[in-house]
C-alpha cells in the first residue's frame, strides 16, 4: 500500500532566525511542493543555492518562535529574510522536511560499496534522522582558542554565505580552508586572509571544525548500510542533492 502523504508539516529548527529584537524564530511549518517548484529545480540558469531558497520561500508557511505562537512569521518578504538569517543546518532540516510533506518519510537512497564499489539501494526513514540543536540559538559569533595559542573570533555560517560557498565548490580548489574563511570574523585580532588559514596547523584547523560543527548544530544523516555484494558494512550519508531526491522515478 502506497504511504499516505501529509500536506503540511511542523518542523524545529537547529537554529532558526534571530530578528533585531533577539527573537527566535525556529518553527517552521511547510506545505507540499507543486509544479512551480519543480520547475524551479530543474532550472539550469540559477544557483542551486538560489533555487533552493526560492522552493523554500515558496513552501513555508509560516515562521514561529518555539516559546509562543504570537506574531508568526507569513509574509513572502519576511520569510526570504529569515532564510537568509539562517544556517546552513537549518536549510538541510528544511530540505529533508520538504521532502516527507511533499512525498513522504520513506527514501530510497543509492549507496555506493567502498569495499567492492558496487552500487545498491536502501530504504531509510527520513524522519528518524536526529535534529542537533545548537547549544545557544542566539549567539550567532564567539571565541575560540587554538592548541596553537591564536584565537580565533568566529561566526556562524548563514545563508547569505552559500552562494560564495557553491561558487566555491564548483571550483574545486581550496574547499577546506575557504569553509574556514567562510566563518573567521578575526584570526589573532587580524582579518583572516586564505593564505593565513591555509598556513595554519592541523590541529588549529581540527579545532575550527570541531567548534563550528558544534555551535552551528545540525542533523545527523549518517545511515548504517550493509553491502548485498559482499557483506560489508559501511556508514553512508544523505545526500539531498541527488537527483532521486525530490525527482524519485516513481511516486
Amino acid at each position: 500500500m502506497e504511504e499516505a502523504k501529509t500536506t503540511l508539516g511542523r518542523f524545529v529548527l537547529p537554529g532558526g532566525y534571530v530578528d533585531e529584537q533577539n527573537n527566535v524564530y525556529d518553527v517552521a511549518y511547510l506545505k507540499e511542493m507543486t509544479g512551480n517548484d519543480e520547475d524551479i529545480l530543474s532550472a539550469r540558469n540559477m544557483s542551486v543555492s538560489c533555487k533552493l531558497k526560492m522552493v523554500l520561500a515558496n513552501c513555508i508557511v509560516r515562521l514561529e518562535r518555539s516559546d509562543t505562537t504570537d506574531s508568526p512569521l507569513i509574509e513572502r518578504e519576511a520569510i526570504e529574510k529569515a532564510l537568509d538569517g539562517m544556517t546552513s543546518m537549518d536549510k538541510l532540516v528544511l530540505l529533508v522536511g520538504l521532502r516527507m510533506v511533499t512525498l513522504g518519510r520513506m527514501y530510497d537512497m543509492r549507496v555506493k560499496c567502498p569495499q567492492c564499489e558496487n552500487e545498491h539501494q536502501v530504504t531509510v526513514d527520513l524522519s528518524a534522522f536526529e535534529v542537533l540543536p545548537m547549544p545557544d540559538k542566539r549567539k550567532r559569533t564567539y571565541e575560540v582558542m587554538l592548541p596553537s595559542g591564536k584565537k580565533a573570533e568566529m561566526r556562524v555560517f548563514l545563508g547569505g554565505d552559500e552562494e560564495k560557498m557553491e561558487k566555491i565548490r564548483n571550483a574545486g580548489r581550496d574547499v577546506p580552508s575557504y569553509a574556514i574563511l567562510v566563518r573567521l570574523n578575526k584570526l589573532d585580532g587580524q582579518t583572516p586572509t586564505l593564505e593565513a588559514v591555509k598556513n595554519l596547523g592541523t590541529r588549529d584547523r581540527l579545532k575550527l571544525r570541531a567548534e563550528y560543527s558544534k555551535v552551528e548544530g545540525g542533523m545527523n544523516t549518517e545511515v548504517e548500510v550493509t553491502c548485498p555484494s559482499c557483506g560489508n558494512k559501511s556508514v553512508g550519508d544523505l545526500d539531498v542533492a541527488q537527483t532521486g531526491f525530490f525527482f524519485p522515478s516513481e511516486v
